[in-house]
């Protein structure tokens, strides 16, 4: 199945049922409780078990891209971790320097 179709099962079974859901709030769900063992509704565990392939197509995708998302902010981090160490660095270095200056004028 593709997500093309998916998409369309998704949105016909949320008529069928007249819930009030969207395709991208029953994928969070699915991805962000469901699959982690956390509670859903009663009426939200109605749309995961009976469209479990069709979130599977559809969720495929949105991980990939939680995953993409989740390594660069690693690196953001990684690279304002080392310019905060850099700064750290700098100042113990101007503290030093200024303790030198005090102990040569006697301050």
């Amino acid at each position: 199945m593709d997500k093309k179709q998916a998409k369309k099962n998704v949105e016909k079974f949320i008529v069928k049922r007249n819930y009030t859901y969207t395709i991208e709030s029953i994928l969070e769900s699915y991805i962000n409780y469901y699959k982690k063992g956390y509670y859903i509704s009663h009426s939200m565990k109605d749309c995961v078990e009976h469209l479990s392939k069709e979130l599977e197509v559809l969720s495929a995708e949105k991980i990939k891209q939680m995953k993409e998302h989740s390594k660069d902010t690693t690196k953001e981090v990684q690279k304002n971790a080392m310019e905060i160490i850099g700064i750290l660095k700098q100042n113990e270095d101007l503290a030093k320097w200024v303790e030198e200056l005090e102990k040569e004028n006697n301050f």
